[in-house]
């Protein structure tokens, strides 16, 4: 069962060809790496969205099934969101995670978040143009609301919970750097139980 998702590592290799090979490039070159990389991302949207209008593909499961190995595993359909998270990487890196922004455009950057996965995952698609530019979106839209949600949170930008949350993360894999996702999870959430104990505490000797 594991191994039907084994033609993903053939994709993700050759992302991570392209995403060295580009971050290689800005160095010496940063205007040419750009362009690249916004030819990739633009053909990739504009050859999605053309399959699945010539395929007149239409979201049923059937569908999806039928036509797996033209519009769902090829790299060239799945490497927008990639490409998308080297880009929020590189402004990371670039800010070493400080970003001043005014309170407005903080709100505004939210709320088209939220409005893109709404979009993604709300969305309905009955008609074979509608499904086409669908397609053409919606990896686009689930990028950049992560990206901006990923972006936010580092930077102090996403409100006290969940920068606590990023702080809880950081300081659990300063311990162990090869810790396991189910373990990392698990450090975190015990590490919020015990901050919200602590406060707790602090409101009853408050209230004695």
């Amino acid at each position: 069962m594991c191994m039907s998702w084994s033609w993903y590592l053939a994709s993700d290799m050759q992302f991570h060809v392209i995403a060295m090979t580009l971050l290689i490039l800005s160095t010496e070159h940063f205007y040419a790496a750009v362009t690249i990389l916004s030819a990739i991302l633009i053909d990739s949207a504009v050859l999605s969205g053309y399959i699945s209008y010539v395929y007149e593909y239409v979201p049923i499961i059937d569908e999806l099934y039928r036509l797996a190995d033209v519009l769902y595993t090829p790299p060239w359909m799945r490497i927008n969101p990639y490409l998308f998270g080297i880009i929020a990487g590189y402004i990371l890196i670039k800010l070493n995670s400080n970003m001043v922004l005014k309170k407005k455009v903080v709100i505004l950057c939210w709320c088209f978040a939220g409005a893109f996965n709404i979009y993604v995952i709300a969305s309905h698609k009955r008609h074979v143009l509608d499904t086409a530019i669908y397609v053409v979106l919606h990896r686009i839209f689930w990028a950049l609301s992560t990206a901006w949600i990923v972006i936010a949170c580092t930077t102090k930008h996403g409100g006290e919970p969940v920068y606590l949350l990023v702080n809880d993360i950081k300081d659990i894999r300063r311990l162990n750097g090869h810790m396991e996702l189910s373990t990392l999870l698990k450090g975190v959430q015990i590490s919020k139980k015990r901050k919200v104990e602590d406060k707790l505490n602090e409101v009853i000797k408050l209230l004695k």
